[in-house]
């Protein structure tokens, strides 16, 4: 009997589902009614943890606020309209990561100046999607390096871009839409 097995998020029919990679093997499960802590062998889906995953927080069910998330970002000084923007468009990116098992994947890309804390921003927000043992990682130097980070994390978190060649766009976006790669296996 074979089953289809997920990395960090997966979908069953109107549900979403989220491995918190803990020891207990907890699963989140998210419907339009809300979510709820379950035990992994009771979710209709199956997970796998590949080397560097780390740990989700555990979920708050009442009182949270993501404002100690905007106190945390550097999104400039005064509370501004595009400021508002900014933050409202990383809160639908962190709930999309969150839920959408299957493409098309939300891409955020974080611009500001140096120094202005683009990968502690950066670290912040995938230590609360898929926190890593390795949460930034340098730009692959070819597409099969970035196929590798993107079969062992489900967020692919790169810092110091200061130009985005050609290719490194263009597999960024088929991963975002859900394209894959393919290589031969090598046995020995």
């Amino acid at each position: 009997h074979q089953q289809e097995v997920h990395l960090r998020v997966a979908g069953h029919e109107d549900r979403s589902y989220v491995d918190l990679c803990d020891k207990s093997w907890r699963v989140i499960e998210i419907s339009a009614d809300g979510w709820q802590m379950i035990k992994g062998e009771d979710a209709p889906v199956r997970f796998i943890r590949p080397k560097g995953l780390a740990a989700l927080p555990e979920p708050q069910a009442e009182g949270a606020s993501v404002e100690p998330l905007r106190a945390l970002l550097n999104l400039g000084g005064a509370e501004t309209e595009e400021n508002e923007r900014s933050f409202r468009l990383i809160l639908a990116w962190l709930v999309h990561a969150l839920i959408r098992p299957r493409g098309p994947y939300p891409v955020l890309v974080l611009l500001g100046e140096r120094g202005s804390a683009k990968s502690t921003a950066a670290r912040i927000l995938r230590s609360l999607v898929d926190p890593s043992t390795v949460p930034l990682r340098t730009p692959p130097r070819n597409p099969h390096d970035l196929y590798i980070d993107a079969v062992s994390s489900w967020v692919i978190s790169l810092d110091n871009i200061s130009r985005l060649p050609r290719w490194l766009s263009d597999t960024l976006c088929m991963l975002a839409t859900g394209g894959g790669f393919s290589t031969r296996t090598l046995f020995t």
